[in-house]
């Protein structure tokens, strides 16, 4: 919830209506770009370090289709989406072609892309937020829920106490002045 963080919410949101507020669009746009560039760079030279060898499949084409996968599973407007996205797709990259294989032994299950492009079309269409921004959405509904059940029991409550301090003075609560 930094201001900058905000500004990057408010032009996602609206552009038109940050560039109307005298935000300058182009400006924040290009910091994001960077930073997420430097940081991009940053986690590939500490992998590299890490690895002490970089194979050419690291940085394959289809490696940022990947992460567009991932992020659209798992939902791009939190931290959580992402995390919840890749373990999704690492896991069903690794699972789907050994089951495959194990009930089918076919040459089908080195197309195993194919079905994980299915779901991803299927992401698109259903789930535009991804599964998490979708249990997000639900959490909140059950919360809100729970505060109008709460709300609705407290007002019960106000309503019937005056009829409880006239039970308790010893009056029958039938009766009215």
């Amino acid at each position: 919830d930094s201001p900058f963080g905000r500004v990057l919410q408010g032009i996602r949101e609206n552009e038109l209506r940050a560039r109307c507020l005298g935000i300058n669009v182009e400006r924040f746009k290009l910091l994001a770009f960077v930073l997420s560039g430097t940081f991009a760079g940053l986690a590939g030279a500490l992998h590299a370090m890490l690895v002490k060898f970089m194979h050419p499949d690291f940085v394959k084409w289809t490696t940022s289709g990947d992460v567009v996968v991932i992020t659209v599973i798992g939902g791009a407007r939190s931290i959580f989406g992402p995390l919840f996205g890749s373990t999704v797709f690492v896991t069903l990259s690794d699972y789907i072609p050994k089951v495959c294989r194990a009930y089918s032994g076919s040459q089908l299950c080195d197309r195993w892309w194919l079905l994980l492009g299915a779901i991803f079309v299927l992401f698109m269409l259903f789930l535009r937020d991804g599964v998490w921004g979708r249990i997000e959405m639900a959490l909140e509904a059950r919360a809100t829920r729970a505060l109008t059940r709460a709300g609705a029991v407290a007002a019960e409550t106000a309503r019937m106490a005056p009829l409880a301090d006239r039970a308790v003075e010893g009056e029958s609560p039938s009766r009215r002045s």
